[in-house]
């Protein structure tokens, strides 16, 4: 996988989340906390084993596969303590639009001949994470997309 693959990855889930998500904000890499009921996506760090193995050999080289797990984070805020359910319903809501598109789109739009080369891009696991800080409670769902893709 060319090293531009990450970052290209990371561009088209930013830049195609964006409108489906509106007005939520999909931001790259971490963002502060907000207050207020507060909602946003984080297309944040790339983790997990990736490997590379040779597909062919080719006269141009070796063609290889790598698998990255790039983790995209939804969060809701509110300063209602006293509700998670709903909280945690919304953050939901949230995570099937990121699934929704991911199903529909596995390449994410990389995969001409001019760009880096997703074979696919799905999601493998989903953790909910809550807490609170004084009166604000965060639901956070971290969305785990294992992309293939060949160099």
């Amino acid at each position: 996988m060319s090293a531009n693959l990450i970052p290209a990855v990371k561009a088209a889930l930013e830049d195609n989340l964006r409108p489906l998500l509106a007005p939520v904000a999909v931001t790259w890499g971490t963002e502060r906390q907000r207050g207020g009921g507060a909602e946003w996506v984080v297309i944040g760090d790339v983790d997990g084993p990736q490997r590379a193995v040779s597909l062919s050999r080719r006269a141009e080289g070796h063609r290889r596969e790598q698998v990255p797990t790039v983790l995209v984070q939804v969060f809701k805020q509110g300063r209602d303590i006293d509700t998670p359910r709903a909280l945690s319903e919304r953050v939901f809501e949230l995570v099937d639009v990121v699934e929704t598109y991911l199903r529909e789109n596995p390449t994410v739009g990389l995969n001409g001949p001019a760009l880096p080369y997703v074979i696919d891009a799905q999601v493998v696991r989903t953790d909910l994470k809550e807490s609170t800080d004084g009166d604000q409670r965060t639901s956070r769902v971290d969305v785990f997309v294992q992309v293939t893709g060949r160099s």
